[in-house]
């Protein structure tokens, strides 16, 4: 079956036809990263750091990113999904449920699932988007779901801390997911570590054949950490963060990052700290040739010549390039036809 192509909102095709219309592209793109690291930056600046350099050594001294339990199915709960659907006349035998548990963060960890059938034997992607995402972007995330629907896989979709049904009411997609204190980051990367290790012991207790990843941005680092630790069949990274000092040592976070060696936290002892959920430094259980990663050649969070630097490292050698930035990475058509290209090849290696 060939995927269905929404149309796509008129803010987002006018965006669109702004970015791909020839010159000044590249600069204009580079501009909307340049304009997300600010606001971010700024964000981060007006806090204040509650930890000291002695504080954070003895937090790392006894962290594990895995210590926080996996929750049990049956705490679990199944229910109608009234968002997101993708059924229509493409799909008419799609089932569509939300699936949510207390999550250690203190609020409900949530996942949108996609199956036709029971999930016994079926071969299940997990997704982890990236920072900011939001209904919106729905349009072009679809694009990617469909094509894992025409392949014969099911899907489980989380949804972030402080994201979609996790967002803080008058704040938007994403503020209060990054913290100017390290520890604080660390608490929320190893509580979603631990929601994404509980969506996948739900996906085992059902007896599915298989569970593989897609992951985007930082979702893509965590979904790294967390194929470090239970397998993932396959993985699909979109423009990945490979290394979370790339972004803490940004101009745009200059002042944050002041604000973090005045309190005497250093880039040797931050690096440590971070080690667990930057790629660069975790060693994955997918095999090297089971991993796709899709860069954007003007990111300005992680450089090109880093991202590639890092598939070298790892032995990754299905590379796809785009003329894109970080921002704007969704709205190249092609990376859904190589995503597609992927899954076959998974599916007659």
């Amino acid at each position: 079956m060939i995927a269905h192509k929404p149309a796509l909102p008129l803010l987002i095709a006018l965006v669109l036809g702004l970015l791909m219309a020839g010159g000044g592209c590249a600069s204009l793109q580079k501009g909307l990263d340049d304009s997300g690291l600010d606001e971010i930056g700024k964000r981060l600046a007006a806090e204040r750091p509650t930890d000291s350099r002695a504080g954070l050594t003895a937090f790392l001294a006894d962290f594990d990113p895995f210590a926080i339990p996996v929750v049990d199915p049956s705490e679990m709960r199944r229910e109608a999904l009234d968002r997101w659907s993708l059924k229509g006349r493409a799909y008419p035998d799609l089932v569509e449920e939300r699936l949510s548990f207390p999550s250690a963060l203190g609020d409900r960890s949530v996942f949108y699932l996609y199956r036709r059938g029971p999930l016994a034997g079926q071969k299940v992607i997990l997704w982890v988007p990236g920072y900011g995402v939001s209904d919106l972007a729905f349009a072009l995330i679809r694009n990617f779901l469909e094509v894992e629907l025409d392949e014969g896989y099911a899907i489980l979709f989380y949804d972030l801390p402080y994201h979609l049904e996790r967002q803080t009411i008058g704040h938007g997609a994403g503020e209060g997911l990054l913290s100017i204190d390290t520890t604080v980051n660390l608490r929320t990367f190893a509580g979603t570590l631990a929601d994404l290790r509980s969506g996948y012991a739900f996906l085992e207790s059902e007896g599915v054949a298989s569970v593989s990843g897609w992951g985007g941005s930082m979702g893509a680092a965590l979904l790294w950490t967390l194929s470090s630790r239970d397998v993932l069949d396959h993985m699909s990274l979109l423009i990945p963060v490979v290394d979370w000092m790339t972004l803490l040592y940004n101009p745009h976070l200059r002042r944050a990052r002041e604000l973090l060696e005045a309190a005497g936290l250093d880039r040797g002892l931050l690096s440590r700290a971070y080690a667990a959920f930057s790629p660069a430094g975790v060693r994955t259980l997918t095999s090297p040739g089971n991993i796709e990663l899709l860069y954007a050649q003007w990111d300005q969070l992680t450089p090109m010549d880093q991202t590639l630097r890092f598939a070298r490292e790892q032995g990754i050698e299905d590379l796809s390039g785009y003329g894109v930035s970080h921002t704007t990475m969704l709205l190249d058509r092609g990376i859904y036809d190589d995503y597609r290209t992927f899954l076959a090849r998974m599916r007659d290696p």
